[in-house]
């Protein structure tokens, strides 16, 4: 038994739960995410709103249309709002996770033992919180009123795994978080904005440089932050939580590792596919919009 795998299974003894008052405190602090996100969220909904109804107003002048036209239209109009203010909500929250990431992720210890990875640095919970309350905010909205895909629901339950283990847990495996659940979010800030122009194709008829240049933005940062400085840190998270299953002589605490572990590999696993299609868009180019027959 190796020095690392020895103090691991001592480990393995340690309480399962932090103190009861300070998990109560963390739960205030994710609503609280929650309530704050989804405030910025209804501000700029209202924005928007206010915005498409002038841009409406302009352009019905030159247009007639008829009944049904028109109620097809305010459904339209309806999803194009929601849409443009959930990607500008995650343009934000992304923007300040990943810079708040950025920051700590290279305030930490290059060099961390075993134990200092598993346990401890309990201030870095705030990340878990931060990411509980958006993704709380994120899969109502995203599944009622915005029609996001399948795996991007896995993915928030899958980050809300993986969050509630650092907020609420003595094993949090906290060292890693700043990356996991901090500086990554940094590549989402491109990809709101290229999820813009692809939500109103006449953006990319109109900036068709702005729009490439914002593709191969979010191509590098994805890549470099998700692939390459994603894969040996997991590799190091998952191997210690998967040696703390193995060494572990409780069931219940056997169970709660694993889910940890499989939300990781899942998100993980979801990375890595969409690493491929973003290389696949990068090596194809964009693809140019439609033009519309006046």
């Amino acid at each position: 038994m190796t020095d690392d795998t020895a103090l691991l299974v001592s480990l393995n003894n340690n309480p399962s739960w932090l103190p009861q008052e300070y998990i109560q405190k963390k739960i205030r602090q994710i609503l609280c995410a929650a309530l704050v996100i989804t405030v910025l969220h209804l501000v700029l909904l209202k924005v928007f709103s206010v915005l498409l109804a002038n841009r409406s107003a302009s352009s019905a002048k030159t247009t007639e249309k008829t009944e049904r036209e028109s109620v097809a239209s305010e459904k339209e109009k309806s999803i194009i709002l929601w849409k443009a203010s959930y990607q500008a909500t995650h343009l934000l929250v992304n923007l300040f996770i990943g810079c708040f990431g950025i920051y700590h992720v290279y305030n930490l210890p290059s060099v961390a033992d075993v134990t200092e990875k598993v346990v401890g640095l309990e201030e870095y919970a705030i990340f878990g919180c931060l990411q509980a309350g958006y993704q709380l905010w994120a899969l109502p909205v995203g599944f009622f009123f915005v029609g996001e895909t399948t795996i991007m629901m896995f993915h928030h339950i899958a980050v809300i795994v993986v969050s509630s283990r650092a907020i609420f847990c003595t094993n949090g495996f906290r060292y890693y978080i700043p990356f996991f659940l901090g500086l990554i979010e940094i590549s989402s800030v491109p990809l709101s904005i290229m999820n813009a122009f692809k939500n109103d194709k006449s953006l990319i008829q109109k900036y068709p440089g702005a729009y490439s240049n914002i593709r191969i933005a979010f191509g590098l940062s994805f890549l470099a932050a998700r692939v390459i400085m994603w894969l040996p840190r997991i590799m190091d998270f998952n191997r210690i939580i998967a040696i703390m299953i193995l060494t572990s002589e409780e069931i219940s605490s056997q169970a709660a590792l694993g889910a940890t572990f499989a939300a990781a590999t899942v998100l993980t696993l979801m990375q890595q596919y969409w690493a491929f299609l973003v290389i696949r868009g990068l090596l194809s180019g964009p693809k140019k919009a439609p033009v519309k027959n006046e």
